[in-house]
């Protein structure tokens, strides 16, 4: 299945390793969320998981489709890919509820349970975000000087030549 990986399948890897992380990311955030409450680590898991598929079946079924529409590119790269990403992701995906419960378990034996912190309020915080969006003008000044900024620098580095105008030069003509 898999005899034409190229320089594309190779870059777009780090898209699978990256969309695949993100599901076991999700889930450690919220089982530490919980048993950094109290909570035990069994439901901890349990509602982490739960948690995980009501909120987030939409993304997996986009991805699923854009990998679904990978594999029957006319180009091999992009079919490879897509037949590697849907394993990949399939295989995060299925070890995030899997393994990750059990290697907690153990993580937890040895260290021992988080200890119980309070939730952040973000009431130090306020009375400074309120001054600061109390004016407006000056958080457009910001941007506006940002943006210039970032406007020239661009600008200098087309002037520099940073930018390839022809493609004579390209390796693949």
């Amino acid at each position: 299945m898999i005899g034409y990986l190229n320089t594309q399948t190779a870059f777009l890897g780090s898209i699978v390793v990256g969309n695949g992380i993100n599901y076991g990311l999700i889930y450690l955030g919220r089982v530490q969320q919980l048993r950094r409450r109290g909570d035990p680590l069994v439901s901890s898991c349990v509602e982490g998981a739960v948690n995980h598929r009501a909120r987030h079946p939409a993304r997996l079924r986009g991805h699923q489709r854009f990998l679904r529409r990978l594999m029957i590119a006319a180009n091999r790269g992009f079919r490879h890919f897509g037949f590697i990403g849907g394993i990949g992701m399939l295989l995060c995906w299925a070890f995030t509820f899997t393994l990750v419960p059990a290697l907690l378990a153990i993580y937890e034996r040895f260290r021992g349970a988080p200890r119980i912190k309070p939730e952040p309020s973000g009431e130090r915080y306020i009375p400074t975000l309120q001054r600061f969006f109390n004016r407006p003008r000056l958080i457009i000044a910001i941007f506006a000087g940002l943006s210039v900024a970032a406007a020239i620098s661009f600008g200098l580095q087309l002037k520099r030549g940073a930018m390839e105008r022809t493609w004579k030069t390209s390796p693949t003509s």
